[in-house]
């Protein structure tokens, strides 16, 4: 209500139905307090401290200062990352993979793989990776991020450690080379 309370029931204009309404809210313990005023430095001052940077997500910072002359800003291009999820799974019978591609936007494409060879599970891992990355690709997808739930995959696809299994080199070598494909791309492994 815009009007507060307290002046509408202390009002020599009020009509009846208002005398009414004073008399039932009366029997409750209803106290009038003002509103105060927001100053403008508190908003201010909650917005800086609330709010979440582009670095925090991923992201980078859009203005920066550049030099020390005052009013001077350079104006970085945000990078828009495309976000790639993707598990493999191997049983006996069978093997598949899913993979979620997500545009900065947050569009939504969901795909899943069944593989017709039997494999091990990381082999299902690269081969999920391998087809998360070509429809990358195909929607034009120039910076990536990369989150998979196998840390061998994602260690070895970051360089940090090497595929010992021949097998398992010749999957990172096609990944890698397709990586080259993207402008920036990082994977990250997620529990």
């Amino acid at each position: 209500m815009d009007q507060p309370l307290r002046n509408i029931f202390h009002s020599p204009k009020a009509s009846g139905r208002l005398i009414k309404w004073e008399i039932e809210l009366g029997e409750f313990d209803i106290k009038y307090k003002s509103r105060t005023t927001i100053k403008a430095q508190a908003v201010v001052d909650f917005l800086v401290k609330y709010t979440i940077s582009n670095q925090e997500v991923g992201g980078q910072e859009i203005v920066t200062p550049e030099g020390k002359e005052k009013g001077k800003y350079k104006c970085a291009t945000l990078k828009e990352y495309w976000l790639l999820h993707f598990d493999g799974a191997s049983k006996t019978k069978s093997t598949g993979a899913r993979l979620v591609l997500q545009s900065p936007e947050g569009f939504m494409i969901e795909y899943a793989l069944k593989l017709d060879f039997p494999t091990m599970k990381n082999k299902a891992e690269y081969e999920a990776l391998i087809a998360g990355l070509g429809l990358a690709k195909a929607v034009r997808a120039k910076n990536l991020k990369v989150c998979e739930d196998s840390r061998r995959v994602v260690t070895q696809v970051n360089g940090e450690f090497e595929a010992k299994d021949d097998i398992m080199a010749k999957y990172l070598r096609v990944v890698k080379g397709i990586l080259t494909q993207f402008d920036e791309w990082y994977a990250k492994h997620v529990p």
